[in-house]
């Protein structure tokens, strides 16, 4: 418990004052005092603290100062407020940080099956429209059917998505039911064991050779870039 309450940002004294409280009940500072074992000048000026917490209040009683805890309820009050406080503030934050760091990039690199499904588990979560380039075409069965279970990912979170793919009999597939998926598909030949999507602010390039690693790039001019690039790439597909 003293733990916990230190953490919320109680001092040692705000501690026993605040307890000796919530055991007492409404009491006057010099019970208060003893009760919690704090000097009776110290009580006076922690009970005015507590009280500009909103923990604590006061009352006159036949010319006597009692003082009475609030609920300990008020200390989940306190951290919803401070939450709030901080959240109004982070677009602010995230502003000066830009400012000081100039522009992000960020580039991660990730390995195997597992780093692959870890970038498409990020598109879904960015939520962003998705444009897609590439081949898929390859001899990995199991991020095939993870790209199936991506896909169906995608439409339930209502995520579009235009791609450009070499064509095979699953892309086919996909394409027939372009309106009902929220996607747009279209066919270009296309050798390279690289599939690339861009979302957001990042790009992702899922190169699908014999080893397989994927590339995450967070830079809004190359997400931008990489966009231009697919567009024109977009009006030669069919």
């Amino acid at each position: 418990m003293q733990k916990a309450l230190e953490e919320f940002g109680l001092t040692q004294g705000e501690i026993k004052v605040y307890l000796a409280l919530l055991k007492l009940g409404s009491s006057s500072a010099g019970e208060i005092s003893k009760e919690s074992q704090t000097n009776r000048t110290n009580t006076y000026d922690i009970l005015n603290s507590l009280g500009k917490r909103g923990l604590v209040s006061s009352s006159m009683q036949n010319e006597t100062l009692f003082f009475k805890a609030a609920d300990p309820n008020r200390l989940l009050e306190i951290l919803k407020e401070k939450e709030q406080k901080i959240n109004s503030i982070l677009p602010s934050l995230k502003q000066l940080q830009k400012a000081k760091t100039g522009e992000k990039i960020n580039v991660e690199l990730y390995l195997g099956i597992e780093g692959l499904k870890t970038i498409l588990d990020d598109v879904l979560r960015t939520g962003k429209e998705i444009v897609a380039f590439g081949c898929d075409n390859h001899q990995h069965r199991e991020f095939g059917s993870f790209i199936d279970n991506f896909m169906c990912k995608r439409v339930e979170q209502r995520i579009p998505i235009r791609i450009i793919v070499q064509q095979n009999e699953r892309w086919e597939r996909y394409r027939k039911e372009d309106e009902k998926n929220l996607q747009k598909t279209r066919f270009l030949e296309i050798n390279a064991p690289l599939l690339s999507m861009t979302y957001g602010e990042k790009l992702a390039l899922l190169c699908l050779g014999e080893e397989l690693y994927g590339i995450l790039i967070e830079s809004a001019p190359v997400a931008q870039a990489n966009r231009m690039i697919f567009d024109a790439f977009w009006q030669h597909a069919k």
